[in-house]
């Protein structure tokens, strides 16, 4: 999901931020500012020299999408798109020409999912089981002021010619990635998240369209500069 580096702001600048405010009402909503930056800190014990950071942009949202700019170190810069709960995803690059309504309907019908049920939709080739646990007390780490949010965790499995599953805990609105489990040993988390350098305008469909052709429409990519 995520790839890319980023430094660790000083201890300073995380009193300083406005998102210290963060609490078990939901606060993780108000980090979804465009230009907003999320640090995760990805990490293998089995693999400790191959732990890496992962630096994204918050781009905005629309239409039940999230966009995000990853700053890949080696891969270069790229954006992808996902919905609440990570219940659908798409790298930007190929058109998965999908049907916002029934997007919403599934979303919809998740967010009102008993604790331990399972939900099975179709996602391109792949038939998905996603379920859901209650609400708990997720502590945000000491980066982020240690802070008491509310969460919950979900578990996605795909089958299909290459069959995985992965955890993801999320803000209890389903909008944050807070930690993903893959599965394979390697962890990630949520370990700064800054407010936009600059205020900057909510996303409209015609810049979505550059962002992400293959949500929102077939145009060509928009270059971003590091």
């Amino acid at each position: 999901m995520f790839k890319g580096v980023f430094s660790i702001f000083t201890a300073a600048a995380l009193i300083a931020s406005p998102f210290q405010t963060a609490n078990a009402q939901g606060a993780p909503e108000e980090w979804l500012e465009p230009g907003t930056q999320f640090q995760y800190a990805v990490t293998n014990e089995s693999a400790p020299d191959e732990n890496f950071d992962v630096n994204l942009i918050f781009l905005g949202r629309l239409r039940g999408w999230m966009l995000y700019l990853n700053d890949h170190e080696e891969e270069g810069p790229y954006v992808y798109a996902e919905t609440p709960f990570s219940l659908f995803f798409s790298d930007c690059g190929y058109s998965r020409e999908p049907d916002f309504a029934d997007h919403q309907a599934i979303i919809a019908e998740f967010r009102e999912l008993p604790a331990g049920e399972i939900l099975a939709y179709e996602d391109g080739d792949s038939s998905v089981h996603a379920s859901v646990s209650e609400i708990f007390d997720y502590t945000l780490p000491v980066s982020l002021g240690g802070t008491v949010i509310a969460a919950r965790t979900v578990t996605l499995a795909y089958t299909g010619d290459d069959p995985y599953a992965y955890t993801t805990t999320v803000s209890k609105d389903g909008l944050v990635t807070l930690e993903i489990d893959w599965q394979d040993g390697s962890i990630e988390r949520l370990v700064d998240v800054q407010p936009p350098v600059r205020e900057q305008d909510a996303l409209t469909f015609e810049t979505a369209q550059q962002h992400c052709p293959a949500i929102f429409g077939d145009t060509i990519l928009v270059h971003h500069q590091k």
